[in-house]
């Protein structure tokens, strides 16, 4: 049986050392909505997102002290509003219903969206600092983005 109560806290940079050669790599999203990560050695790679993904993860870098997953449905518009900017989709209703899927507690998308934004950062991102930059937060509790807001950058149209 697992014990719930040792669980370790979310990340913080307070709680994460640097290594000698390592430090935090910097988010830079371009006016195509592209995901840069940049490093201390100034090279930089894409995070490869679906637009989707891109949207959801937008969504959360906008809304700082976090949302709940209960409540994803209040920002179904906003949502919306975010992916028309980013996909590449010309069929309006295919993109509501994309967004509607993702919001709708009774489907799995929004688990299926974290878990490939998940996976696409732990590929890039140094283990000591993914922590920062996963959409995590407790159990029945806000999920949030930990990135101190001045690793990113976002050139917006």
């Amino acid at each position: 049986m697992k014990n719930f109560q040792s669980r370790p806290k979310l990340a913080t940079l307070g709680n994460i050392r640097n290594t000698p050669h390592q430090v935090c790599p910097h988010l830079f999203i371009d006016d195509r909505y592209r995901f840069w990560l940049t490093f201390a050695d100034h090279s930089r790679q894409e995070i490869k997102l679906t637009p989707l993904c891109k949207s959801l993860y937008v969504l959360f870098l906008d809304h700082e002290p976090g949302i709940s997953l209960y409540d994803l449905i209040d920002y179904k518009e906003k949502l919306l509003e975010i992916y028309k900017k980013i996909s590449r989709r010309v069929n309006f209703q295919q993109m509501q219903q994309s967004i509607e899927q993702l919001v709708d507690r009774r489907n799995n998308s929004i688990h299926e969206k974290l878990a490939r934004i998940k996976a696409a950062l732990e590929a890039l991102v140094p283990p000591q600092y993914v922590a920062l930059f996963l959409i995590g937060g407790d159990r029945m509790e806000e999920k949030k983005i930990n990135l101190p807001r001045h690793y990113l950058t976002f050139s917006q149209v």
